[in-house]
């Protein structure tokens, strides 16, 4: 990517938007963060190649390393809808 700042800004905007979307349609709190994970990773892959024109050299670190801070990611943002479809439950 050209700037850090604009990596890392991509990387959160790519892993929000994803981890969110697959709250709302995976009701598994560890499926959806381990699909959104997954997702994110090969989206965030797929627009460093094609600003840089060419893949990454270390790239499978970068997708190891990814995927762990996408899960990470994913886990807190799924943390309200955990908590909202427990108390749900509870109402019941």
């Amino acid at each position: 990517m050209e700037s850090d700042i604009g990596a890392i800004l991509i990387f959160l905007v790519v892993g929000i938007i994803t981890a969110v979307i697959c709250h709302l349609k995976v009701k598994e709190y560890l499926v959806s963060a381990l699909i959104a994970g997954v997702i994110s990773t090969v989206i965030y892959q797929v627009i460093n190649y094609i600003v840089a024109g060419y893949l990454d050299p270390f790239f499978i670190m970068a997708l190891v390393n990814g995927f762990l801070a996408y899960m990470v990611l994913s886990l807190i943002i799924g943390l309200p809808f955990l908590i909202a479809r427990r108390k749900q439950i509870a109402k019941e």
